[in-house]
């Protein structure tokens, strides 16, 4: 009888769905001295059908039930069950290459007792590009830092070694220990074995899976999984060990989870949040503070994980250096920040020995589990000059993000060169360390970007070819969507038209977009999204203005990564007035005006203890475009006079599974339609008050938002509701003629209070839309001590709050409270912004007093 070489161990999870494509690459490979052994998290009838698919592909397999949902556990409990000599554990979600397991036993046979691990290179399956393996075919030592070594469980072969049961609150994220409890009979890790000739071809996951959904809604899984790290530790941080460096892996995890809005701990609030944080604060002490840094090889480097663990670690005090991350080139000015892990109470800034002031500033809070952990001071001071720091008496440097000293700066634009070129990548909350494998692809990207024969160079090349690009010179590019206008960008760009035909302004649409075809016949000067026109016209953009903002937005596919160093400057014209917490995208994003609407969505984006990393330099209180349109129609319909209630929910991220592919319509979970938030919806959609205005002339619309229209049920909707989508509505005419606007949580209600409306809100599920099951994070706005209506708890109050504002019965306090919110009641918005981006771009080119009335480019 042959001794098994190896054995795979495959977790099965939610409904399988793309378990046949994972068993017909299984069934291709060479399987003898192998066994295969699935796990299956889910229902008698999920292992049933596993087990037939497994037997109709002729795969000779065991097929076990996992004890609890969590593939980490189910991954221990079929290990206990393996005979292998060696173990792996690939993803029923995925797909081996071609000879993997053939490749894997080989490499196990002739160096199987040489080495601890065996590695086999990765590719994503919406790639045609590998993962670059630091070695691929060879031997590598490893140091105590296990650097080059994987935390992907699903590519890596371990000799089996008994370990233990896992607690009874394990998740994925354990894998990282799973893999310490296989290594550690070993002793410390030595060497490990890169495949060559063979991919594991990975299934990208979803932003929020069931898994991570699990985790971070329960405040004891973190608890757990601390008290599962701390007892594989020695207990002085003198100690330091292998064991360390790869459990840092799981809590860097950790912090790269909170720099994500669907995957931060939205369960650790109050005293969950407080016992959590002293448990880190123990479990962190076994800690060495010197293995904290995640790239830095200097310890006066900018570095945000370190300084985040530092803070959960107790640190109090100053840094010790403050860093130079970014440059205004036009403006000679410099943005440095500063960590602060106590309250100060002086600053002393001097230029040549002289005191200064910021030219701006603020104090960010950073959060994390709940709770702001410290400070990070961010100023823009002059470029030119020699500056020193003193706060609250302790020196501190001005250094640049890598920890060297600037060069005395003499022309601005070399020196911005100079400070992106010592920013070190991957310097984000909890980013994971820096693997020779991701240094070639930055490096393959670098060279991407300076060959000749890039898309990106061949597209500038063309750029700088007369007539070819030449009507694009010194263009304004404006864009809402790539698939849609009808926001701010389209506003403005109507508004350029009329106010300052000078201006060299294109609007970026795709040409199969319902809206182009209405745009040109406007007069718009349309390019088509993603063209070579579209590509010319971004290297000859001076100001780009765009009610979105991300690399879609900016730089279509296949330059996205190439077009590094952009001509134009970004104007955020915001998709609606921020209510919400949005500073962990907002914060990545490259923008030189951020445009706010009121004073409290103002403050909050460039406050001082905000979140975000914007200041004043940035935010520019305008009012959004589209508000003038939207100030034209309401004025010309006064509210009392008005006929049109229109009713316009978000959505539940709940009710939905999670995508299985980036950009793929996702589907409902089972009971969308008789969950409490569709029934309250048609509750008062179905009301026989509704219909009873609605017979006494009201109009009354239903807007589904855009990821409930696909699957809405319209046939439960009465015949006295008209109904239509965003995409197809003139919302600025919608809203502009409305007597009553109901919503939950959208932002839409800032336009509708604008337009004067009486808005409604509906919170019928304890503000589902944050934490756990949404996508959402809750911002300043607290919508009973600031919204513009009642906030009610059931359909029926709903209802009669639409009754009452029909009949007139509105409180003071809400119109009140709109008159407070908007400070500006005119047409101005866009000239507001013109005003904004004109005085930006004359700084650019020098002349800095050029009034807008003056302005042309042609």
């Amino acid at each position: 009888m042959h001794s098994v070489v190896l054995s795979l161990i495959v977790v099965v999870r939610a409904d399988g769905t793309e378990l046949d494509e994972f068993l017909a690459s299984l069934a291709t490979q060479v399987l003898t001295d192998v066994e295969c052994i699935f796990a299956v998290i889910g229902s008698d009838a999920l292992q049933l059908r596993v087990a037939e698919a497994v037997d109709d592909r002729g795969i000779r397999a065991t097929v076990l039930q996992a004890s609890v949902p969590d593939a980490s556990t189910a991954r221990r409990e079929a290990l206990a069950r393996a005979a292998g000599d060696w173990v792996t554990f690939p993803n029923a979600r995925d797909v081996l290459g071609r000879n993997y397991v053939e490749a894997l036993v080989g490499e196990i046979t002739e160096h199987g007792e040489s080495v601890d691990a065996i590695a086999v290179p990765g590719r994503s399956l919406s790639s045609t590009a590998a993962w670059v393996e630091p070695h691929p075919g060879r031997t590598v030592a490893l140091d105590a830092t296990l650097n080059g070594l994987t935390g992907d469980v699903s590519r890596l072969a371990l000799r089996r070694s008994p370990v233990g049961p896992a607690g009874e609150t394990t998740d994925q994220y354990y894998d990282e220990l799973l893999v310490i409890d296989l290594l550690e009979h070993r002793g410390a890790p030595t060497a490990v074995r890169f495949v060559g000739g063979t991919l594991y071809l990975r299934r990208p996951l979803p932003p929020l899976d069931a898994q991570t959904a699990r985790l971070r809604g329960d405040a004891a899984r973190y608890l757990a999984l601390l008290d599962e790290i701390a007892r594989r530790l020695p207990d002085s941080p003198a100690q330091t060990s292998w064991k360390h460096w790869y459990s840092l892996r799981t809590i860097s995890r950790l912090l790269a989870f909170e720099n994500t809005t669907v995957r931060r701990a939205t369960s650790l609030r109050g005293a969950d949040g407080a016992r959590f944080r002293a448990a880190f604060r123990d479990v962190l002490a076994l800690f060495d503070d010197q293995l904290f840094s995640s790239h830095a090889e200097r310890a006066d480097a900018a570095d945000e994980r370190r300084d985040m663990l530092l803070a959960l670690k107790g640190r109090t005090g100053v840094a010790a250096a403050a860093h130079i991350v970014g440059v205004d080139a036009d403006a000679a000015l410099m943005q440095v920040r500063h960590t602060r892990w106590s309250p100060t109470s002086t600053e002393e800034l001097q230029t040549d020995g002289a005191p200064a002031e910021p030219v701006y500033g603020k104090r960010r809070a950073v959060e994390a589990f709940g709770s702001t952990i410290y400070q990070e001071r961010i100023v823009w001071i002059p470029i030119h000059g020699r500056h020193s720091l003193r706060v609250d008496g302790v020196d501190v440097a001005i250094l640049l993000a890598d920890g060297e000293a600037p060069a005395v700066p003499d022309d601005p634009h070399a020196f911005a060169a100079q400070v992106e070129d010592h920013l070190r990548p991957g310097s984000a909350v909890g980013a994971a360390p820096e693997t020779p494998g991701r240094q070639g692809w930055r490096a393959a990207l670098r060279q991407a970007r300076r060959s000749w024969l890039s898309r990106a160079a061949v597209v500038r090349g063309l750029a700088r070819v007369p007539g070819v690009a030449s009507g694009f010179d010194d263009a304004w590019l404006l864009m809402d969507r790539a698939n849609m206008g009808r926001d701010n960008a389209e506003h403005m760009y109507r508004w350029l038209m009329e106010h300052h035909p000078e201006v060299n302004a294109w609007f970026v649409l795709r040409s199969d977009s319902p809206d182009f075809a209405r745009l040109k016949a406007e007069g718009f000067r349309l390019v088509p999204y993603g063209s070579l026109r579209h590509q010319l016209l971004l290297n000859k953009t001076t100001q780009y203005l765009s009610s979105h903002v991300g690399i879609d937005v900016s730089r279509p596919i296949f330059d996205r990564y190439l077009l590094r160093h952009a001509p134009w400057t970004f104007t955020f014209l915001q998709h609606g007035v921020i209510h919400n917490d949005l500073s962990i995208w907002l914060n990545r994003q490259k923008m030189r005006l951020f445009i706010t609407s009121t004073p409290q969505e103002h403050e909050a984006i460039a406050g001082d203890d905000s979140p975000y990393v914007f200041t004043d330099r940035e935010a520019r209180m305008t009012g959004l475009p589209r508000f003038d349109s939207l100030r034209r129609i309401a004025d010309a319909a006064p509210v009392e006079k008005r006929r049109s209630i229109v009713i316009a929910p978000t959505w539940r991220n709940g009710l939905f599974e999670p995508p299985t592919a980036s950009g793929e319509l996702r589907k409902p979970k089972a009971g969308f339609r008789d969950s409490p938030f569709i029934r309250s919806i048609l509750g008062v959609l179905g009301d026989d008050r509704l219909r009873s205005l609605a017979q006494r002339g009201y109009t009354v619309t239903f807007v589904p938002h855009p990821n409930l229209a696909e699957h809405f049920p319209y046939d439960a909707i009465p015949d006295h509701v008209e109904v239509t989508t965003y995409d197809k509505a003139d919302v600025q005419e919608l809203i502009g003629n409305a007597a009553v606007f109901l919503t939950d949580y959208s932002s839409v209600a800032f336009d509708a209070a604008f337009a004067e409306a009486r808005v409604v809100y509906m919170h019928i599920d304890g503000g589902a839309v944050y934490g756990i099951t949404h996508t959402l994070y809750p911002g300043y706005f607290d919508f009973e001590r600031d919204g513009f209506g009642p906030v009610c708890t059931t359909a029926d109050a709903a209802m009669q709050a639409i009754d009452d504002a029909v009949a007139g019965r509105t409180p003071h306090l809400y119109r009140k409270r709109v008159r407070d919110t908007f400070p500006y009641w005119d047409q101005g918005a866009c000239a507001r912004v013109f005003d904004a981006a004109i005085t930006d771009l004359n700084l650019r080119i020098g002349e800095p007093d050029r009034r807008p009335g003056e302005y042309s480019i042609t």
